[in-house]
């Protein structure tokens, strides 16, 4: 099996190398002749690429030099939504061409951007990481996308939904191609993860870059007021606008309502909160602005898809140790 790694402009290394270095140990624990993979590096040139963070890789093949492949691999992107696209048309052209001869085709984290740049995703269930949700709607509409999902497959196409989430992404596309035995001494080998919860555990307040002073004054004062009952109120009334023309400015401006955001505010807080401290699930509620620790829970679960003591247990700070001796949170 040939499978291309995408090197491009802005690509996150450790989303090339790590399913690189996952790909080549399956030659050694497979069968001698049966279940070696050709994995290479592709760019559109034989010239080391930029990737982020001032890391260049050195590419294996230029696209023109690769005449067929069954699998092909778009790690995640550093993108600059501005000028990312100028210059990548013979990168994309490659995509759709293979992708019509019948190569899978697969992107982690923002490498979807480039498959639904190709027009590879087009009317297919797919996802990209979550901060990125809104402006990947905006450009591609006719992608069904799904930032809940972490991995989602249709077809010979697969998408993942942030950088790590590669692992679930490798073990997708591997599943019909290796042997049972020989996918689990993988996961076994490298403690490969399928990240069962999704993306809404991890989602929080996408940064929403805008031009409008007033509305970015009111969000800065609720980071600092979200807790208390009135908080909208106030934030509205400081503004010197008229209720319904702040409440439309704020959605204009931030993609959703007042209410939403100060919730979102809200959950992350509480997020923080059951990571960090020790406090009981009912005293986090309440300091976060619920004083009703079932409607807290409630709405905590319809955020992230799991309970409150759920959430602590998955992503205390320190996996695996409990809280100082007479300080064990109430869950």
């Amino acid at each position: 099996m040939h499978v291309s790694l995408i090197l491009s402009p802005g690509t996150m290394s450790y989303s090339l190398l790590g399913p690189w270095d996952v790909l080549h140990s399956t030659s050694a624990i497979g069968r001698p002749g049966r279940d070696t993979l050709e994995v290479v590096k592709v760019a559109q040139g034989n010239s080391p690429v930029g990737c982020a963070f001032g890391v260049d890789l050195q590419p294996d093949h230029a696209i023109d030099e690769i005449e067929r492949t069954d699998l092909i691999i778009v790690p995640s992107l550093s993108l600059d939504m501005a000028s990312w696209f100028s210059g990548q048309q013979p990168l994309l052209d490659w995509l759709r061409r293979h992708s019509a001869l019948g190569a899978k085709v697969a992107s982690v984290c923002t490498g979807a951007f480039m498959l639904a740049e190709a027009g590879l995703l087009d009317g297919l269930p797919a996802t990209t990481h979550w901060a990125y949700a809104e402006a990947f709607r905006r450009r591609y509409p006719r992608v069904l996308l799904d930032c809940d999902a972490t991995l989602l497959c249709e077809g010979r196409v697969c998408t993942a939904g942030a950088g790590l989430a590669w692992q679930a992404l490798l073990l997708a596309v591997l599943d019909d191609v290796l042997p049972g035995g020989q996918l689990l001494q993988l996961r076994q080998l490298f403690l490969m993860q399928s990240y069962d919860f999704g993306q809404r555990p991890y989602c929080g307040l996408a940064p929403s870059p805008h031009d409008d002073s007033v509305i970015a004054e009111a969000q800065s004062w609720l980071a600092g007021h979200y807790a208390e009952d009135d908080c909208i109120e106030r934030a509205w009334r400081r503004s010197a606008l008229h209720q319904r023309t702040f409440q439309r400015r704020f959605r204009k401006a931030t993609g959703m309502t007042s209410s939403y955001y100060v919730q979102q505010l809200r959950i992350e807080a509480a997020k923080l909160a059951l990571a960090d401290s020790p406090a009981a699930i009912e005293q986090i509620g309440y300091d976060v602005g619920y004083g009703d620790a079932s409607f807290f829970r409630r709405l905590f679960r319809k955020h992230t898809g799991m309970t409150p003591s759920t959430y602590r247990q998955r992503f205390r700070a320190v996996p695996g140790v409990g809280y100082p001796e007479g300080k064990q949170a109430h869950q």
